[in-house]
């Protein structure tokens, strides 16, 4: 016997329209038949897809979180017999150091690895410093524009660079070949800054162009509120041992500073250029 406070059922399949009631009546129906009680449970759709191989049976497979108020024994030939399995949902480790930053650090590339780096820093007191070649969200939109109505490529701030990544100015589909259980966090981190809850739900989550944009924008005013430094046109130049030297571009001509910073995450990205 183990100590479980949470299930995840799965397997569970419903007709094409069955609503999501009708989905946890199945789940509950499956957890009785293999002895498990449902009293003091609370039901949710935890992710769904579709298997469409029988045209005219279109089914829903669906996962159902069922948790407990408080941890009960559950034996391991019940959760098999209900295809479940105990779950906790996993939160990124956060390990804080000892000894006080002699810099700021410094993130590379606004793409989501980037963002999330330096969201995870800025919420944490760090105060990164956020760099990326390309351009905001709206100077990018302008220039793609451009681009596609009078031929006029902006090297350095396109469709490829700038905030938000490549992906910012793709059709908003979330896909990963990674089964790993911190995708989840990444999604409701994204549903908190404006991403539709549904993609919670969805294998295959779809947030739209539009909104991803949004939802960019508002992770770099959250590191920005938080006290973290949002460079556009900037690039890192040389970055030495233990401190990072990268330079400054203006419209049509450079000049470069230094920084002396920590370098925390170089998240260049796909379309890197040397």
């Amino acid at each position: 016997m183990m100590q479980i406070k949470c299930l995840l059922l799965s397997g569970i399949r419903a007709p094409f329209d069955a609503p999501e009631g009708e989905i946890i009546k199945i789940a509950k129906a499956k957890m009785k038949r293999a002895c498990l009680s449902v009293t003091g449970l609370h039901f949710r759709l935890y992710k769904k897809s579709f298997d469409a191989r029988r045209k005219n049976a279109i089914l829903q497979v669906c996962s159902v979180l069922a948790e407990y108020d408080q941890p009960i024994a559950v034996s391991e030939a019940a959760l098999q017999k209900a295809e479940a399995r105990p779950f906790a949902e996993e939160l990124p480790v956060v390990t804080q150091g000892t000894q006080p930053l002699v810099a700021r650090p410094l993130v590379v590339g606004m793409g989501p690895a980037g963002l999330f780096a330096a969201l995870m820093l800025a919420e944490q007191g760090y105060r990164p410093i956020l760099i990326d070649r390309g351009d905001s969200i709206e100077a990018r939109a302008a220039a793609t524009e451009r681009f596609r109505t009078e031929g006029v490529l902006d090297t350095e701030s396109n469709i490829q660079f700038g905030a938000g990544g490549a992906g910012t100015f793709s059709d908003g589909k979330l896909v990963t070949r990674v089964n790993d259980p911190l995708c989840n966090y990444v999604l409701r981190r994204l549903c908190e800054f404006g991403a539709p809850e549904e993609v919670l739900i969805k294998a295959k989550p779809h947030v739209g162009t539009d909104i991803l944009r949004r939802v960019v924008d508002g992770m770099l005013n959250r590191i920005a509120e938080l006290g973290g430094s949002v460079q556009y046109r900037t690039c890192l130049w040389i970055m030495l041992l233990k401190t990072v030297l990268y330079a400054r571009k203006q419209t049509w001509a450079r000049s470069r500073r230094v920084c002396w910073c920590l370098p925390s995450g170089i998240a260049q990205g796909i379309p890197l250029r040397c």
